[in-house]
């Protein structure tokens, strides 16, 4: 129930900040996503106050596994939570804070893992790329989506060959937007990428929307993209990976999560 979805929010608030680059993917998943495709599970202590969450999360990225998420002021709490939320053999996408990777390796054989590092960009940090040939693309989802295109023309004279270089948004919550960028191989070293970041960049500021960039680890070339532009390192550190649920029983008590 939608109602239900709204008071578990409110209950796990305490355990996010809201305008922490190492919290915004949680924040938005946990907070924002669209509420039929969110679901909530809230651990509680002795007190009955919230000390950890789990959200699993249909989104774009995959259509049929769920992404996971969660937050939990001790193992023991995120052990528990792991427990109840997902039968044996369940596969899911996990995006978690590094530090948690050892619970997640109990309950998860766990594959194509990427540890990342979160980049952020401020608007007195900015420096800008002018490129005209940066044009906004439409998205079927609203979000703004920069591209550069081959110079074949259409009748307009508009730039209309295949896609050069791509920057658009993994997600976005009232604070941030995550940011991605692709760049044919074939023109890689002409700052085509970073034309189409900057321009993505300057349109989220605008919009007093902070952009993040999550770096994979020893992705140089990113690393330097993103310096060059002004972000900067927040030092917070995430790990990506797909997991299959271990079918190993775990002796936790489950009456505490709702």
């Amino acid at each position: 129930m939608a109602s239900d979805l709204i008071r578990k929010r409110r209950a796990i608030q305490h355990l996010l900040d809201a305008h922490s680059p190492a919290d915004g993917l949680a924040s938005n998943y946990a907070l924002h996503h669209a509420q039929d495709r969110t679901t909530l599970l809230v651990h509680r202590n002795d007190s009955g106050r919230a000390d950890g969450f789990l959200v699993l999360c249909r989104t774009g990225l995959d259509l049929f596994r769920p992404l996971l998420t969660l937050r939990a002021e001790t193992s023991e709490v995120a052990a528990e939570l792991l427990e109840s939320a997902l039968p044996p053999e369940a596969s899911v996408i996990i995006a978690i804070p590094l530090e948690l990777r050892p619970v997640i390796e109990a309950f998860f054989a766990i594959s194509e893992e990427k540890a990342s590092t979160i980049y952020q960009l401020s608007h007195e940090d900015f420096r800008p790329i002018i490129n005209v040939l940066a044009t906004r693309a439409p998205t079927p989802g609203g979000d703004p989506r920069f591209v550069i295109r081959g110079q074949s023309l259409d009748r307009g004279a508009r730039p209309a060959g295949p896609v050069l270089a791509t920057a658009g948004i993994n997600w976005r919550s009232p604070h941030f937007a995550d940011i991605y960028v692709h760049t044919d191989p074939r023109v890689r070293g002409r700052k085509l990428g970073r034309s189409v970041v900057s321009a993505l960049s300057n349109w989220l500021l605008e919009q007093k929307i902070s952009p993040l960039y999550t770096v994979p680890d020893a992705n140089d070339a990113s690393v330097r993209l993103a310096h060059n532009l002004g972000y900067h390192n927040t030092g917070a550190r995430t790990l990506f990976c797909s997991g299959v649920r271990r079918s190993t029983a775990f002796p936790f008590p489950t009456t505490v999560v709702e």
